[in-house]
């Protein structure tokens, strides 16, 4: 899998990304599936391109702590969501829903004391 502003691999998340089974993205090229803005691909912005993203449990972007003693994990599941390990044992702390959106969380953010995260849905909220 890669992530990034330019991902490349066999699934790939990010502003340009292209992928052999799946890529999501502002330019989503892929052989199988493509979501999300400009998609190229056998099943683009389909349902069945969606109900294949819907099955899979994927990972958009983490960020440790400034202590690392946490991690966040921003997940595409049923209903993206937040999940937070501990570092020291990697037991799950927490998971943060992200309500009714069915929005990807694209973006997480620490603050520099670690006390707020910031996140960033899909289409800049």
């Amino acid at each position: 899998m890669a992530l990034g502003g330019l991902p490349i691999g066999l699934l790939a998340f990010g502003g340009c990304a292209a992928a052999w089974q799946a890529a999501v993205g502002g330019v989503a090229i892929a052989h199988d599936i493509a979501l999300d803005g400009l998609a190229l691909a056998e099943n683009a912005n389909n349902e069945g391109a969606k109900q294949f993203m819907a099955g899979h449990d994927f990972v958009y972007d983490i960020d440790f702590s400034p202590d690392r003693t946490a991690l966040a994990i921003s997940l595409t599941t049923q209903r993206p969501d937040i999940q937070f390990f501990n570092t020291a044992n990697w037991q799950a702390t927490a998971a943060v829903p992200n309500g009714e959106s069915p929005e990807a969380i694209m973006q997480l953010l620490y603050s520099p004391g670690g006390e707020y995260l910031a996140a960033t849905l899909r289409g800049g909220r």
